[in-house]
């Protein structure tokens, strides 16, 4: 089996390019070793990875690894979806929402394996404003916290939370219309997190009962509301136990469209836009496989 293997030199805690070569090395000799024809490449530049993985597509490779977090698995499934070409994943970000999702290990050693041993899962993709995601995307502070991590920098889960923690000092809500297949919803709205998957990454669970093959995105509105009450119920929203905290709605749909009087600042798997007063979801037509744990 031909592989191809694209890793991230700056994703994770620590990345730096000797790092990613010291990935690289690991990912060729392992999977060599168990008999595949393997080309480790480290990316250069943003959107590197969707370039390389078209180009690996085209010369043919059977399966296409994304060492790095969601960001990098965004750009390296969105070249693969609808081909014949499966998807490996190495989790090496801050967060691996959805590796984690996947019941992917996070040790790289045992992840490798899995491209071998494992099987096949079909998963849903999503396009949010035309770009697609496979994780979660969301506006409001989930948004915020991703824009920080793009311009200040910093890995891991205790950056995570450092971050999230001074964006909820100033809750800002986004007045919004949330229009989907069951209706329309209005709010002033803390967090509207679109999920694919369960998980922001990190085990944070925003919506417990999300599947990534299931035909729909559940949408889950946070509403603003003041400090006080955040903090108290911050243990619930990151526990799995979203459904207990009053005012949040979780709707499920497989399309939407969200309005506002002001630009909406987004995410898509961690990667921070700003787009007009109107976003619109829709399913990816095509489908992405992916290698997992039997």
């Amino acid at each position: 089996m031909n592989v191809t293997v694209i890793i991230n030199p700056v994703s994770g805690r620590q990345g730096h390019h000797a790092r990613a070569q010291a990935r690289a090395s690991l990912a060729q000799g392992q999977l060599a070793a168990r008999g595949l024809q393997v080309e480790a490449i480290v990316t250069e530049r943003p959107r590197h990875a969707h370039a390389l993985a078209l180009a690996a597509v085209t010369a043919g490779a059977e399966l296409v690894v994304a060492w790095g977090g969601d960001g990098t698995v965004n750009e390296v499934a969105s070249a693969l979806a609808g081909t014949r070409a499966r998807l490996g994943i190495v989790p090496g970000g801050s967060g691996n929402g959805l590796a984690r999702d996947l019941g992917i290990p996070l040790d790289p050693r045992a992840a490798l394996d899995v491209l071998v041993d494992g099987r096949d899962r079909v998963i849903d993709g999503w396009v949010l404003d035309g770009r697609p995601f496979f994780n979660v995307a969301g506006i409001g502070l989930d948004a915020r916290v991703a824009q920080a991590f793009q311009n200040h920098g910093g890995r891991g889960l205790v950056s995570y939370v450092g971050k999230t923690a001074r964006a909820l000092l100033a809750p800002v809500g986004t007045p919004c219309s949330i229009r989907t297949e069951g209706g329309t919803l209005d709010a002033d709205a803390l967090v509207v997190a679109l999920a694919n998957s369960r998980q922001y990454g990190n085990d944070v669970l925003i919506a417990p009962q999300a599947r990534l093959d299931d035909g729909v995105i559940d949408i889950v509105v946070i509403p603003r509301m003041s400090v006080a009450r955040l903090l108290w119920r911050v243990p619930r929203l990151l526990a799995g136990r979203i459904h207990e905290v009053p005012g949040v709605t979780v709707v499920r749909s497989a399309t939407a469209a969200i309005e506002s009087p002001v630009p909406l600042a987004y995410h898509v798997d961690g990667e921070p836009h700003i787009g007009g007063t109107r976003l619109e979801m829709t399913k990816l037509p095509e489908l992405v496989t992916v290698r997992v744990p039997v």
